[in-house]
Formats: structure tokens, C-alpha cells, sequence
């Protein structure tokens, strides 16, 4: 009998031991203090987080704390981060500061071709295989891919890590693309918009300017359609798209975008950035059509590239387009560009663009000269100048009103102590 009382009471001890020092894996609970208000439970105590975060949240149970009802749940910020607590599924989300564009992230596509990006994106850039070959972006839903394209099979939605779909499984992509925490941008992006308009010229049906192209998808097409000059004539699977400069027959200037593609008879989408507010950040910092100057393997723009908007392609003159494919290496200033025997496959129209200034501001002093320099665009063909260039300008720590997104999978965290948590219930 003495035996079993000691077990009892070991077995008490350690249960209260496990509520007190412990809530689930991923959390450690300290200082925990209990109020009774009225016909409420309180409890006050802290949390620390382990060394790989679980992203859509850690989980802290209401019986891990001795409730067996919630009414609220108060994580206070500390730092850089702040917290939300999910009721429904009973975790801790972490929220922090996120990069407004992520360039060339790696993953490795499964069985059905399929991975999800590190952040909720706000607009896709480039998909590009592994090797060099682009799989650009066709649709923003199901669809059945063609060779060499991706899409993204559930869209693009609020604060949820975007999945992308490409032809070929198996193998590693590398996706670059703007993320939600730049919400002036993310506030711009149209999904899926039925295009409206007799034979080859279609009209947005909300009469948007077209800001950035992503994806156009027409009829049962499987492979998308290629954006070219809005002069030239489309072909089958090509799509003339206007940035809002031309004023000519069919086209009302800057009011409205107008598109041509050759097939009049289909349904056509279109997923695009629509104009930005007058005089914002963003109008501010927009190259719209700019006729690039060839040089032997290089493109020169006006300006530092800090976002692509024209997504998979860089329109050329004489109806054809660039696919944008692999940097592979790091790009901080023109200086770093052209490596030895990185020129690419001669006769493959492809273009290797240096994603601007990359992470903190360098030395502006011994940089100075860069930072006001043109910026290079490798290309396999000498002869080549893009006409159009259609792109925003400027460098990563410029941009304004970045927000918070929830961190990514696996960050370590193990540093991040003392976060105060009020628990009431019953």
C-alpha cells in the first residue's frame, strides 16, 4: 500500500512537473503564475522556442496548461517579433521581418512536380530548372502543364505560403518573386481576369493599366501564351501585351491595357500587377517600355533592376521573346557579372539577369560609381536589345511599409526567450 501511495504521488509530482515546464514540443513554459478572476482561470507565464520553428505555429494546448476551455490568449511582441495565437488549432505563430523579394529560392519538386515557396508570395518573377531551363508561370489555378511551364495550382492568397506546380518532377527549381511583406505591391495583384473584346484585341475587364504581366492563359491552352512586342503581329500561342504607352488604333493610352493574342475565339485570363496610386513609391520608382542597348553578350538598362515585370520573358524586337533563366552566382554590383565561361549556349534565346543589389546596402562610398551605373543583363546573342523593358528600379532597403510575415520553416529560435503569455479559461 505504501508502494502504491509513493507511485501515486510520483506520478502527481511529475504530471504537475510536465504542465509547469513543459507545453508541447517545439515550447518550453516557465514562471507560470495562476490567478482565479471571478469564475476564470489565469494564467501568466513565459514562453521559449526551440531551435526549428514549425511554421503555421507551435503548438501550445489548452490541456497542456490545465484548461479545459479558452476564452483568450494575449502573446505579447518582444523584439522584432510578434505572435498570434491560433484558437482553432491551438499553436503560437511567429511573425518577423521578411525580405520583399526573394531571388532564385531553391527547392526540390516531388513525385508530381509540386513545392511550396518559403513565403506568401505577392508576384512571380521567374521559375527556372535546375541547368538553366524556364518553366514560366501559365496559370493561377488546376491546369494541365505544358513542357517547360509551371503554374501555381491554388493560386496566390492572403497569408498562405504559395505552392507551385512544375512539368518536370523530381528535380530543382529556382524561383524568384516578390513577397507579401511588400503589401503596396501585393495590393496591385489581379487574379484570373477574364479578358472581354472582339477577335485578337481583348480589354481588362476593370479597364486596369497593366503594371507587371505574370501569366495569360487562353482556352484549353496548355502552355500559356508568350508576351512579344505589342507592334508585331501575334502568332498562335503568343500575346501582345501594352505597359499603357502606346496610343493607336484599338488602344486608349494609359487608361486602359490592351492585349493582342492571335486565337479571338477563346476565353482569355490574365494575371497582372494593376497601376500603383499617383505619386506613390511604386509609380515613382516604374520603367515602362524602355528599348534596351545591345552589347557582345550584355544588356544595358538605365537603371538597377529591383523587380522584373514582365514574368518568364523579356520582350525582344521582331516577335520574339527572351525566357529569363539562371543567374548562377551571386550579383551585388556590375563588377561581379560577367564570369569566365558563364556565357551561356549560343543561338538559345535566353537572358541571365543580375537580380540588382542583393542584401544590405554595400559600401556607398567605394560603390558609388556601381550604384549609378547602368545595369547588365547577360544574353547568349550580341545582337539582341529589348524593347519594352518594363521593370522597377532601386535596391531592396529602399522599399517602404514592409509588414511582418510569419518566419519560415525550420528558423532557429532558440534565442527567443521571455515571451509573456496571459491564458484565460476555465
Amino acid at each position: 500500500m505504501k508502494k502504491f501511495k509513493y507511485f501515486i504521488g510520483t506520478f502527481c509530482l511529475l504530471f504537475i512537473l510536465f504542465l509547469t515546464v513543459s507545453a508541447n514540443a517545439g515550447l518550453t513554459v516557465t514562471n507560470e503564475e495562476t490567478e482565479i478572476w471571478g469564475g476564470h482561470i489565469v494564467k501568466f507565464f513565459d514562453l521559449t522556442f526551440d531551435s526549428s520553428y514549425a511554421y503555421d505555429g507551435e503548438a501550445l494546448t489548452k490541456a497542456s496548461r490545465g484548461f479545459s476551455k479558452l476564452d483568450k490568449v494575449i502573446v505579447f511582441g518582444k523584439g522584432n517579433y510578434q505572435f498570434e495565437y491560433d484558437m482553432t488549432n491551438e499553436k503560437v505563430k511567429v511573425f518577423g521581418p521578411a525580405p520583399p523579394i526573394v531571388y532564385e529560392e531553391q527547392h526540390s519538386a516531388d513525385l508530381d512536380g509540386q513545392f511550396t515557396l518559403d513565403y506568401p508570395a505577392a508576384f512571380i518573377v521567374s521559375v527556372v530548372r535546375s541547368g538553366g531551363t524556364a518553366y514560366p508561370v501559365i496559370y493561377s489555378g488546376t491546369t494541365t502543364l505544358g513542357t517547360d511551364t509551371s503554374c501555381l495550382p491554388n493560386g496566390i492568397d492572403d497569408g498562405t505560403r504559395t505552392g507551385v506546380s512544375a512539368y518536370t518532377p523530381s528535380t530543382t527549381y529556382f524561383v524568384t518573386y516578390a513577397t507579401q511583406a511588400w503589401q503596396d505591391l501585393y495590393k496591385l495583384y489581379v487574379e484570373n481576369e477574364l479578358l472581354t473584346g472582339a477577335g485578337v484585341t481583348r480589354h481588362t475587364i476593370s479597364g486596369n493599366t497593366i503594371f507587371g504581366l505574370q501569366s495569360v492563359k487562353f482556352g484549353g491552352a496548355v502552355s500559356g501564351c508568350t508576351p512579344i512586342d505589342w507592334a508585331d503581329t501575334a502568332a498562335a500561342g503568343e500575346f501582345g501585351v501594352d505597359f499603357g504607352d502606346y496610343v493607336a488604333a484599338g488602344h486608349s493610352g494609359a487608361t486602359q491595357a490592351v492585349c493582342k493574342i492571335a486565337t479571338g475565339d477563346e476565353a482569355v485570363y490574365m494575371t497582372y500587377l494593376k497601376s500603383p496610386p499617383v505619386n506613390s513609391w511604386l509609380e515613382n520608382h516604374y520603367i515602362r517600355d524602355e528599348d534596351s542597348t545591345s552589347g557582345t553578350s550584355t544588356v544595358l538598362l538605365d537603371r538597377p533592376l529591383l523587380l522584373w515585370l514582365n514574368s518568364g520573358y523579356a520582350v525582344d524586337n521582331g516577335n520574339a521573346s527572351l525566357q529569363i533563366v539562371l543567374q548562377d552566382q551571386p550579383v551585388f554590383y556590375k563588377g561581379d557579372l560577367l564570369a569566365t565561361g558563364d556565357n551561356g549556349v549560343s543561338g538559345v534565346s535566353e537572358i541571365k539577369p543580375a537580380w540588382g543589389f542583393r542584401g544590405s546596402a554595400p559600401d556607398l562610398t567605394s560603390l558609388a560609381q556601381e550604384l549609378t551605373d547602368e545595369q547588365v543583363w547577360q544574353v547568349h546573342e550580341g545582337s539582341v536589345a529589348i524593347e519594352h523593358a518594363t521593370y522597377l528600379f532601386g535596391h531592396p532597403w529602399e522599399i517602404p511599409n514592409l509588414v511582418p510575415l510569419e518566419i519560415k520553416n525550420t528558423t532557429d529560435l532558440s534565442g527567443l526567450n521571455g515571451v509573456r503569455v496571459i491564458m484565460i479559461g476555465r
